[in-house]
């Protein structure tokens, strides 16, 4: 199943993400995931939930919250 927070990529599920801290509904989502899609205005919080719960992010933001 893939997981899109960002409002213009439809996925299997999608997620209204508006910059919100995440809570358990996003990580439930995440780890039955096999993909994750963020948005542009991804949060580190979302970002690390998402790469610490599923094998593959995109985009990566590694490079962005590294030197942040």
């Amino acid at each position: 199943m893939i997981l899109s927070f960002h409002p213009l990529f439809i996925a299997d599920k999608n997620i209204v993400y508006a910059g919100r801290p995440p809570g358990p509904e996003e990580l439930d989502a995440i780890r039955a995931a096999d993909a994750v899609i963020l948005p542009q205005g991804c949060r580190r919080a979302l970002y690390e939930m998402a790469r610490n719960n599923c094998s593959i992010v995109f985009p990566s933001y590694d490079v962005r919250f590294d030197h942040a």
